[in-house]
């Protein structure tokens, strides 16, 4: 992953887009260590292609252990920093979602048809999240019928 970094710096600025709120308003990057693991990484898609592609890799130990499951509530369960959810059709989706000032992801893996679907936007407000996670459940369906 060449193009992934975590925070914006004065070294990788110039290669980034400019992130909005739901009015239009430029957003600040975010710059702050204090939770950087959780909402400071910069990446592209070709890159988190390549993530999807290790995630779907279920013999590889460090990804079992991410997705392992450590909470259960019968449909849902926690695994890590995924989340996944059990459909009546018996295939999973395992996902994460997150986003910063201005920035708004959704990275999701369909292990029984081995894909996955990641959705990055340079807007962030109240309704995005759950937009882009309604976009990643129909290309999914699309998915399912070939």
């Amino acid at each position: 992953m060449v193009n992934t970094s975590f925070l914006a710096s004065k070294n990788n600025v110039d290669k980034l887009i400019l992130g909005y709120d739901g009015k239009g308003n430029k957003m600040p990057y975010f710059t702050t260590d204090l939770l950087k693991g959780a909402g400071g990484i910069n990446s592209t898609t070709s890159d988190l292609m390549n993530f999807i592609k290790l995630q779907l890799d279920y013999k590889n130990k460090a990804v079992a252990l991410s997705q392992s499951e450590s909470f259960n509530t019968g449909q849902y369960t926690i695994g890590l920093n995924w989340l996944k959810y059990k459909h009546d059709n018996g295939n999973h989706q395992v996902w994460t979602d997150g986003g910063t000032y201005g920035f708004t992801s959704y990275l999701v893996l369909y292990p029984e048809i081995n894909s996955g679907i990641v959705i990055l936007t340079n807007v962030s407000d109240d309704e995005v999240p759950g937009k882009i996670g309604t976009i990643s459940y129909k290309i999914f369906e699309i998915l399912q019928k070939k």
